[in-house]
């Protein structure tokens, strides 16, 4: 009976994907990037990038231009074999397809291996511009029969691996661009797709603006505004901590020291101070705007920045201090508080001219009383002497301030006894907490 039993080497064997050649794996992958598979999800062109497409959905649906990518990576995450086959052509071809997107969302994320993985399996250049980003909206024509379509299409710009990693807090990515070849000198401008429209403000608006008030003003600009050429030193400086208040763009201080680190590494392989050339902005204007104290004392203590360099518009330090306090909402300017009374004792003590007009008459008095959340800065300069003019005056009397903020800027003034004070006699002067005139 045992002698009529097949034996082991007549079993039929198995065979798995695994044991598929090499080349076959190959026309696999060149078959997910055929247009004739994907006729079914509406026809998009999968062998054109996704960041080349608008791409329309109904709520609740998912976009599809990626799908096929991601087919392509799922596969290769199903064991070794196929990580070792495929990784490498999912590397090369999103450098040919997709603009070496790998790079650049890994440059976003802190992501060392990804950027290890593209330049070295894909052959990225590490100076690739970035067209990673999306314009997204609600199709309005679609309202009118009770539909909430969306669509999307893809955003370019100029900006580079380098100016997103250190826009992104990444100083590891930052140190690695730079040492396998990346540009510190190259400027980036806002991609044309990135202006308004209708409601949406694109987060590139927020990237480019140097202070809250310029962020209201580039809102409403249109395609053919100048370029600002920022540099990866411009982002590096407003790198990491974000808030939205009011629909304004505001910087908060760094508290962990890596602006400063990033600074560092990015000045020492020669990126230039004046960190965007649209108004000549500097690096200790940024600094002074987002209370760094730490960025600027490098700055002006180790490179000898003067304490009174001016932008193309005759602003100082001490009026970006003024351009980035928020107009409206007090209560999240005082979370820097005790920031900004350290910075600008810091900027007095280095002699920065607490009278200093800029090329439309304005001083660092008149931008603090235009909005109740200068208070605290204006209170500063007036005990320290600053002059209030009649254009000052002028602001005092607009109607804008409480009872309580114009009885602090007349105790600044006159001082808690009804005299003038003896200004800039003591460093630690503030009217920060209000109190009651005698």
């Amino acid at each position: 009976m045992h002698e009529h039993a097949p034996s082991a080497a007549q079993q039929p064997v198995r065979l798995t994907l695994l044991d598929l050649p090499v080349s076959i794996i190959y026309v696999i992958v060149d078959k997910l990037f055929q247009n004739d598979l994907y006729q079914d999800y509406q026809g998009y062109i999968t062998n054109q990038s996704g960041y080349d497409m608008r791409e329309d959905i109904c709520t609740g649906q998912d976009y599809l231009a990626f799908d096929h990518w991601k087919d392509l990576s799922r596969m290769a995450a199903s064991c070794k074999s196929f990580y070792n086959i495929i990784t490498p052509i999912l590397y090369r071809l999103d450098v040919r397809l997709n603009y070496s997107s790998a790079l650049l969302l890994s440059a976003k994320k802190g992501n060392l291996d990804g950027i290890l993985k593209s330049v070295d399996l894909g052959q990225a250049d590490p100076n690739m511009e970035d067209h990673t980003d999306f314009v997204e909206d609600e199709d309005i024509d679609c309202r009118s029969y009770g539909v909430e379509d969306l669509w999307r299409e893809g955003v370019t710009s100029t900006l580079t691996a380098l100016h997103l990693a250190a826009y992104h807090a990444h100083p590891a990515v930052v140190d690695l661009l730079l040492d396998i070849g990346a540009d510190v000198q190259k400027r980036a401008d806002i991609g044309p797709k990135a202006r308004p429209k209708r409601k949406h403000i694109h987060n590139q608006i927020a990237m480019f603006a140097h202070t809250s008030d310029e962020y209201g003003i580039i809102c409403n600009e249109s395609d053919t505004s100048p370029p600002f050429g920022a540099n990866a030193l411009f982002f590096a400086l407003k790198a990491g901590r974000y808030l939205w208040p009011w629909g304004r763009h505001f910087v908060e201080p760094d508290t962990n020291g890596i602006r400063l680190q990033m600074a560092k590494q990015l000045i020492q392989s020669g990126a230039s101070l004046i960190t965007r050339t649209r108004g000549d902005i500097h690096a200790l204007h940024q600094a002074c705007a987002y209370l760094d104290l730490d960025v600027a004392d490098f700055l002006v203590e180790e490179l000898g920045v003067d304490p009174n360099v001016r932008d193309s518009d005759g602003n100082t330090p001490l009026h970006f201090m003024a351009m980035n306090l928020n107009y409206w909402n007090r209560e999240k300017s005082q979370r820097g508080l005790e920031h900004m009374h350290a910075m600008f004792w810091f900027l007095v003590e280095k002699g920065a001219d607490i009278d200093a007009a800029n090329h439309a008459g304005e001083r660092p008095l008149h931008l603090s009383l235009y909005r109740r959340a200068g208070i605290d800065l204006a209170c500063l300069l007036i005990e320290r002497g600053a002059e209030f003019d009649d254009e000052a005056n002028s602001i005092y009397g607009g109607g804008h301030f409480s009872e309580e903020d114009q009885r602090r800027i007349y105790k600044a003034f006159w001082g808690e006894d009804g005299q003038i004070d003896a200004f800039g006699t003591d460093s630690d002067a503030t009217c920060s907490q209000g109190g009651q005139v005698p």
